[in-house]
């Protein structure tokens, strides 16, 4: 009884994170786009390979960002809901190890930038593993939304 609550909470808070971070994204879009320009023209800047240049500049267009954003809502509405959790979970997962390394390469960087997307990319982490529980709370075999 106590995992379920559990892991219903942990759904629920994951849930409302992401539907938070999709909602402010589409109701302050200029905001959310000059953020996502930002950081994607300091991470393109210390870039050289002309394909990279390339992924860079897609980053940069409006797509891009109502496509991250139409991702978070519907990861945490399924979170939120119950709905699937295994999948979307892995959706969410694959869907920061794809896109944290784009936005925040700390590696090519140095002072103050580096330090700040470290960071980034620790907190990260810890939405990786908060997902990663959610998707190993449900139990093996066990029948109904998520099977």
């Amino acid at each position: 009884m106590r995992r379920w609550i559990l892991s219903m909470f942990a759904r629920v808070c994951l849930g409302v994170a992401f539907l938070w971070m999709s909602m402010n994204a589409f109701f302050y879009w200029n905001d959310s786009f000059a953020v996502l320009q930002k950081h994607a023209q300091a991470a393109g800047a210390h870039v050289t390979n002309t394909l990279l240049l390339k992924v860079y500049s897609l980053l940069q267009t409006p797509a891009f960002l109502f496509l991250k954003s139409t991702v978070a809502f519907v990861v945490g509405g399924a979170l939120l809901l119950g709905l699937r959790v295994r999948l979307y979970a892995s959706i969410g997962i694959v869907w920061i190890l794809c896109v944290v390394p784009l936005l925040h390469p700390f590696w090519l960087m140095s002072g103050e930038a580096r330090l700040q997307s470290l960071l980034f990319v620790a907190g990260s982490l810890g939405w990786i593993s908060a997902l990663a529980f959610a998707w190993t709370s449900i139990p093996e075999g066990t029948k109904g939304r998520d099977s």
